[in-house]
């Protein structure tokens, strides 16, 4: 069991890390912000391309990607940030609020139309993943905080200890069938090597004996 979960472990990195580098210069299409030495409790300007009118108002979510710690699970907060944005701006305050602050954790931010809702719903900007360092000293005050808006304080979470592939499969928006093929083929490996060497030992104890 052990094994299994620094198996799990493993794969965690390596689809991480490719969904890093595959969604890292694609996924921002639509926003003209950077994401980078962003910091808890601090506001961060967002900006994007005018959408169609069709689209508007807009709604802005987060969502927060947090690894379990044996590493072969993954819980997926989402919240809405705002709701009924018609401009091409907005000052997010109080980062991450309303989600909570995670130094490991990795963001992402998307927008829909607001009164689109479901599966079908259009996906008109995402940003790449990103982290959020520790508030700077004198911020992140809790009186700093705008108050509660969208779901909850602290975000509903959407998936909570499920398994890896399936909380990465919801979280960028990657068909989850992709992931468990990933870490069935990590888990079918190494069932193999346990196999063989469970023979080896079999056949050097009969030989002893």
């Amino acid at each position: 069991m052990t094994n299994l979960k620094r198996l799990l472990g493993k794969c965690w990195l390596m689809w991480l890390g490719l969904a890093v580098v595959v969604f890292a210069g694609t996924a921002s299409a639509g926003f003209t912000n950077g994401f980078s030495g962003v910091k808890a409790g601090e506001s961060l300007e967002l900006g994007w391309e005018k959408f169609e009118e069709r689209y508007l108002p807009v709604c802005i979510t987060a969502q927060l990607i947090h690894k379990g710690k044996d590493g072969s699970s993954a819980t997926v907060y989402k919240a809405n940030v705002t709701s009924g944005v018609n401009g091409t701006s907005f000052t997010w305050k109080g980062v991450p609020f309303p989600l909570n602050h995670v130094p490991e954790g990795m963001y992402q931010l998307e927008i829909h139309p607001a009164g689109m809702t479901g599966s079908g719903s259009p996906l008109l900007a995402r940003s790449p993943f990103f982290e959020i360092g520790n508030a700077s000293p004198g911020n992140g005050k809790d009186e700093d905080k705008p108050p509660a808006s969208g779901d909850n304080k602290n975000g509903n979470p959407s998936s909570v200890n499920k398994p890896l592939a399936i909380g990465l499969g919801v979280a960028i928006g990657v068909p989850s069938v992709v992931a468990l093929v990933l870490v069935g083929w990590c888990v079918r490996r190494r069932r193999r090597r346990v196999l063989l060497e469970r023979r080896r030992r079999t056949r050097r104890d009969f030989v002893i004996n």
